[in-house]
């Protein structure tokens, strides 16, 4: 009798135990299946920055190389050119000290 008892608390523990397991490995299940989604959302965003990484270093070369064609088109108008690119930068970082001192604000 006693060890009919015994094998019935075994059993009940045994039962228990793998009640817990059940549960802690449907909830490592879930950690996966976010684990999974957050990781293909991550890869998603990396591909469109680079596609747009992509595209602004092609609009970055292309303004290159009409920069490049208007200075060695304007050499008389060197002084000129100068002048029109230093005021651009002026105006830029101009801008720019004004986005970022409204945006400290």
């Amino acid at each position: 009798m006693d060890e009919d008892k015994m094998n019935n608390l075994i059993d009940f523990e045994n039962r228990e135990r793998v009640e817990n397991l059940s549960q802690k490995v449907s909830l490592l299940k879930n950690y996966a299946i976010d684990i999974e989604q957050e990781t293909k959302r991550h890869n998603k965003l990396l591909n469109n920055m680079d596609e747009d990484f992509d595209s602004n270093f092609v609009f970055l070369k292309n303004t290159r190389n009409r920069l490049n064609r208007l200075i060695i088109s304007n050499r008389s108008n060197s002084k000129l050119t100068c002048y029109l690119a230093f005021g651009f930068c002026f105006i830029f970082f101009l801008i720019y000290f004004l986005i970022s001192s409204r945006m400290s604000s």
